[in-house]
């Protein structure tokens, strides 16, 4: 296991490396950066060699089974703590009309319970959990199961169908969309009772709610049209950064511009999504150009190598960015064979 830990070091003090150098050739030389990146530059520096020493300490962590078992057991109690906190809400605001809002006591920022969608006699609420919206506590806590369901690590029959229950009652767009990319993928694994039940419950709640469905739809379509005109420009970029990208510490001007509104009447584009709600395939492609998108499929194939592709895959698609603690002290998880612990 210290092999894995010395090679885990080196390719992770050369990617730091070469985003320095990066991102030192587009502000001296190119100078094509946006003002906030060079004003958060130090931040995400010191973001990413803190991320990059959780990684290597948790490779050691997996490497010793004892530990390897506490930490899945620490996984799952955050995850029991997380889905109990977000039934906790969902039967006190339906119950009582209040919403327990934990993200305002703590920070003073609203969380964004109130729902777009009605659906039947719930939706007019989406339970936040421990996060500020629903797409966020989907996230975090689909990023918390995925690890637990590519572990050897064990889950409870019930605390599985709660979180899931949970993802459906977010009411949140990527939830439904990542679920069904999921099970789809997971069909001939689950046994034709369970796929029934699957197909069963949905074709009936498409039938019953559909008036109430299809502006859900039209959501998903709408938020779908901004991320399509974000790939749309990436593919069109200068050819620097359509190779290599602006570096993981920012992200070019105009790209800046675009994703927050601020629209130039010199440009064709009338607005592309946030670089955080598009997962990580795109993520990587904003920042590292064609070599992200080199770096995701190494990625896929070490998951792919363990068996573990479908849960690395979905996880990847999830409105979470890749430099979100949650997400990246997982992935060693995804790279290492159970066995081999």
């Amino acid at each position: 296991m210290f092999r894995i830990n010395v090679f885990s070091i080196l390719i992770l003090i050369i990617f730091i490396f070469y985003n320095v150098m990066l991102y030192s050739v587009h502000v001296t030389v190119l100078d094509v950066m946006s003002v906030e990146s060079l004003a958060a530059t130090y931040n995400i520096l010191i973001n990413i060699i803190s991320l990059s020493i959780s990684i290597v300490v948790l490779f050691k962590v997996l490497g010793e089974p004892r530990l390897k078992s506490l930490f899945l057991q620490s996984i799952q109690l955050v995850l029991i703590v997380h889905v109990t906190v977000f039934f906790l809400q969902f039967f006190v605001v339906y119950l009582t009309d209040y919403y327990i809002d934990f993200v305002h006591f703590f920070s003073g920022q609203n969380s964004r319970y109130l729902s777009y969608v009605k659906v039947g006699l719930i939706g007019m609420y989406r339970p936040t959990g421990l996060l500020v919206e629903p797409s966020t506590y989907f996230g975090v806590v689909f990023c918390l199961y995925m690890a637990l369901k590519c572990s050897t690590y064990k889950i409870k029959r019930y605390i599985e169908y709660a979180v899931i229950a949970s993802f459906l009652l977010t009411f949140s767009s990527v939830a439904y969309v990542v679920l069904v990319i999921y099970f789809v993928s997971r069909f001939n694994k689950l046994g034709i009772v369970t796929n029934a039940i699957i197909v069963l419950f949905f074709s009936i709640l498409s039938v019953m709610y559909f008036s109430e469905i299809t502006p859900h739809i039209e959501k998903i379509v709408n938020s779908s049209q901004i991320r399509i005109a974000l790939v749309d420009y990436l593919i069109n970029r200068d050819i620097d950064l359509l190779l290599l990208g602006p570096s993981m510490f920012g992200i070019e001007q105009q790209l800046y511009d675009l994703a927050s509104g601020n629209i130039s009447s010199a440009t064709h584009y009338n607005r592309v999504a946030s670089i955080n709600d598009v997962g990580t395939l795109v993520f990587l492609m904003v920042k590292l150009g064609m070599t992200g998108i080199l770096l995701y499929m190494v990625m896929l194939f070490l998951s792919l190598k363990n068996s573990k592709a479908t849960y690395f895959f979905s996880v990847t698609l999830i409105k979470l960015s890749i430099m979100n603690p949650i997400f990246v002290m997982l992935l060693p998880l995804y790279f290492i064979k159970d066995n081999e612990t």
